[in-house]
């Protein structure tokens, strides 16, 4: 088993030292002992518990719930049903999420069309609408399929990364931009690769945004459909 320092595990499990200090105060990761005189060493299965953890929120798991299937996965006595339970009710939240967004933009493209875009804010029809709308709660049946948006890969070269946990900020950032729907940014490789949507239209946004920090995007070396 290699024992490694916190700043190698981290650089090996892909993370910033901060996360997994964050890992550990939220009990996800068990933090080592620290031997008189010396540092904490972490073990390679520490690694690939980040690691998982990692992955689980890749898929859109919470850190409770990849919490959770950690502990399913070192559960001796736990079966693939309780994994795949899991799964299950996981697609089914995002399938919920999907389906009420489409609700959401069919909705606001009617108020659009409505709307002249001129004229006294009085006769405003998107504000009377608000002011009259009724929210009406949303169902639809188990084997409901929503309609997936067509999805690609692209990678982007990122200047002005300083360290890992630059590299885990300008993800964070990256992620919350519309139309990403996942970002993972190497700080060894100066690299950001998402997964946007078609109507991604383009890192001309991206780039104001981690301006602000000191970063800067460059033009996408690949794309990849999907």
């Amino acid at each position: 088993m290699t024992a490694m320092t916190i700043g190698k595990a981290a650089k090996k499990a892909g993370v910033s030292v901060e996360t997994i200090r964050f890992y550990e105060r939220r009990g996800l990761i068990e933090q080592p002992a620290k031997p008189d005189r010396s540092v904490r060493r972490y073990s390679d299965q520490v690694v690939r518990e980040i690691r998982f953890i990692k992955e689980a929120q890749q898929l859109g798991f919470t850190l409770r719930q990849a919490g959770e299937l950690l502990d399913l996965r070192s559960d001796p006595t736990a079966d693939r049903s309780a994994v795949r339970l899991q799964a299950i009710a996981k697609r089914r939240e995002v399938r919920h999420k999907i389906f009420h967004l489409q609700q959401i933009d069919k909705a606001l493209s009617t108020l659009v069309e409505q709307c002249p875009g001129c004229g006294d804010l009085h006769d405003c029809s998107i504000i009377e609408s608000l002011e009259s709308a009724r929210s009406d709660t949303l169902s639809f049946p188990e084997d409901f399929e929503p309609e997936q948006p067509a999805v690609r890969i692209v990678t982007l070269l990122i200047a002005g990364l300083r360290c890992p946990d630059c590299a885990d900020l300008a993800a964070n950032m990256i992620a919350e931009q519309p139309d990403v729907r996942s970002a993972n940014v190497s700080y060894s490789q100066g690299q950001a690769r998402l997964t946007v949507t078609n109507a991604w239209t383009g890192p001309a946004a991206l780039n104001r945004t981690l301006a602000q920090h000191g970063y800067a995007v460059e033009p996408p070396i690949d794309k990849t459909g999907e």
